[in-house]
């Protein structure tokens, strides 16, 4: 199992597949979400408090910063949490993102979506300041927003599909370069 975002484009090459695939896998998993910390330990005491459904097989983990190619530019995808790392979110600019673009799912918060989507809406405000690019943000259960690169939110909408114009940037800034 993984979680990955992927890209499929019309490929113009006859020969090759009819979809030119881009793929990454999600490199910071969740803890108890993605994988069982210390597995082999927890198993056995979740078992041993009738709470063995909550050990969780483990996802498998990238560790490929992934910036795909497409027709515009290039963009980076994150996936959910993996915007509070910063070294991750500096990797994804240095593989030559222009833009991000962060996916996610909040459905398993429950009734703490509006405190997890304030959350993210934070610290992806930081990390557009960091690198000086825009995000777009797309989570169900939670929110479609686009954030500028001065970490302006500019679309917060609740709705099911959304255009947003993302402005495209490749000037890498000190933070970018390695602050951390």
């Amino acid at each position: 199992k993984s979680n990955i975002a992927c890209s499929l484009q019309p490929n113009k090459n006859p020969l090759n597949d009819v979809l030119h695939k881009q793929v990454y896998l999600k490199q910071a998993l969740a803890p108890f979400g993605e994988y069982t910390p210390l597995e082999s330990v927890m198993a056995f005491a979740l078992k041993q408090f009738g709470l063995e459904s909550l050990a969780r097989s483990s996802f498998a983990k990238g560790n490929i910063a992934k910036a795909f190619s497409l027709s515009f530019g290039k963009v980076s995808p994150m996936i959910c949490y993996e915007v509070i790392f910063p070294e991750l979110f500096r990797k994804q600019l240095q593989s030559g993102a222009q833009a991000i673009v962060v996916l996610g799912d909040a459905s398993w918060f429950h009734s703490q979506i509006s405190v997890v989507n304030a959350q993210m809406l934070a610290a992806l405000q930081f990390r557009a300041v960091e690198g000086r690019r825009d995000i777009a943000v797309a989570v169900n259960k939670a929110s479609l927003a686009s954030i500028d690169s001065s970490g302006r939110v500019k679309h917060l909408s609740e709705a099911e599909f959304t255009f947003l114009k993302m402005n495209l940037n490749d000037q890498m800034t000190m933070a970018s370069k390695n602050l951390w």
